[in-house]
């Protein structure tokens, strides 16, 4: 057996020749009393000490630990928030940019085409034009590509 990284002395049971396991120092396992609780089973003869469900994974000094549920939390969290990060960065810049970018660029190509049929000078598309290309595509609205007030408050 071992204890969390951090606690400065071995293990605090013995065990017996006959099976017996004995705490060495009574105050040995203070720290870890606010994780425990004391159990009494029907079939089991006397008052036992249990650890609750998040236990001692990591102490300073032995007296400040942290517990295997907040690491665990901690965890979780970090890849909720890489997940969220990596799905805005996804759905709200580069797929409109690329829509936006794909359908300037089919315009100005159709006009490329036209011009050369026609022999005539190509006009060049001006940045309104464009602005306007991504207002269409990319709407600052309800369920569009550019987002809306609803969907920015109401994310995680």
């Amino acid at each position: 057996d071992s204890w969390p990284t951090g606690i400065p002395y071995a293990v605090p049971v013995q065990k017996l020749a006959n099976g017996t396991v004995v705490r060495v120092a009574q105050d040995s396992l203070d720290f870890i009393l606010r994780f425990s609780f004391e159990s009494t089973h029907l079939e089991q003869t006397g008052a036992h000490n249990c650890l609750r469900g998040c236990y001692p994974a990591q102490c300073t000094n032995g007296k400040f630990c942290v517990t295997n549920c907040t690491m665990e939390l901690e965890n979780t969290l970090w890849t909720v928030y890489i997940v969220q990060l990596a799905s805005a960065l996804l759905f709200y810049l580069i797929i409109p940019i690329s829509l936006a970018k794909w359908n300037v660029m089919k315009e100005f190509w159709k006009a490329q085409q036209q011009v050369d049929e026609n022999g005539s000078n190509a006009e060049s598309y001006t940045y309104l034009q464009v602005q306007s290309k991504c207002a269409e595509i990319a709407n600052y609205e309800y369920q569009s590509w550019g987002g809306s007030s609803v969907e920015d408050f109401l994310e995680l």
